[in-house]
Parts: C-alpha cells; structure tokens; sequence
C-alpha cells in the first residue's frame, strides 16, 4: 500500500530535473524552498489522489485486521451480519463505508483543484 508511494514520487519528481539540474542546484542553494514550491503543486496533487484511492484499500483491511484480532467495529459488524444475514444493517453498513470512501476522495479532489491550477472550473 504504502510502498507504491516512494518511487512514482521520486520518478515524477526528480527524473525530469535531470536536464536542468544545474539551475535547480541554484534554486537550492539561494532558496531551498523555491525547488518545494516549484515543483510541489502539480507532484503533490498527484500523491493526494493516489493516498485517497488507498483509503478503499485500507478499509478492505480494517474488515480482515477486525477479524484477525478480535477488535470491535464496522468490519466485525458487517461480517456477523453477514452470517446472520441481517440485511438490513448490512446494508447500512455497505452505505457508511461507501459514503467515507466518496468523502475521502472528494475531499482529495478539492485539495486538487487547491493546488493544481489547470483542475479549476472556470
């Protein structure tokens, strides 16, 4: 989960510096947070939408860590209401945890349009 984050992050950031290293290595030493302001809103919108769409993948796992240990909460609800076939709270259960993954990845779409200029209605 948390591994496919680095190297698409290096890649994207550091791989096209390559052909103006020099004028970056300036950037740098005059002002270090030139290179972050420069190069951080259209990498970091990038790395937002991926940590957004992992949070699908997170609850995915919070079912199965739930269950592994024992510990209380929507996971462990939903599955002995699976097996009791109480449909009513699994629905309910379904419809909560859709309704975080949506809000997560609208919030995450909003960060966006903060820091991508071209994602911004006009």
């Amino acid at each position: 989960m948390s591994a496919g984050l680095p190297k698409p992050c290096f890649f994207r950031i550091i791989k096209p510096l390559h052909s103006s290293s020099r004028k970056i290595r300036v950037a740098l030493w005059r002002l270090r947070w030139s290179f972050v302001c420069a190069c951080s809103k259209v990498k970091y919108s990038r790395m937002v939408t991926f940590l957004a769409m992992t949070v699908a993948d997170i609850v995915a796992g919070s079912v199965v860590i739930e269950q592994v240990f024992a510990i209380p909460g929507l996971g462990r609800l939903l599955l002995s209401s699976i097996s009791g076939r109480d449909y009513p709270v699994v629905q309910a259960v379904v419809v909560i945890l859709a309704f975080w993954v949506v809000l997560v990845n609208l919030i995450a779409d909003l960060i966006n349009q903060r820091l991508d200029p071209r994602l911004r209605l006009s």
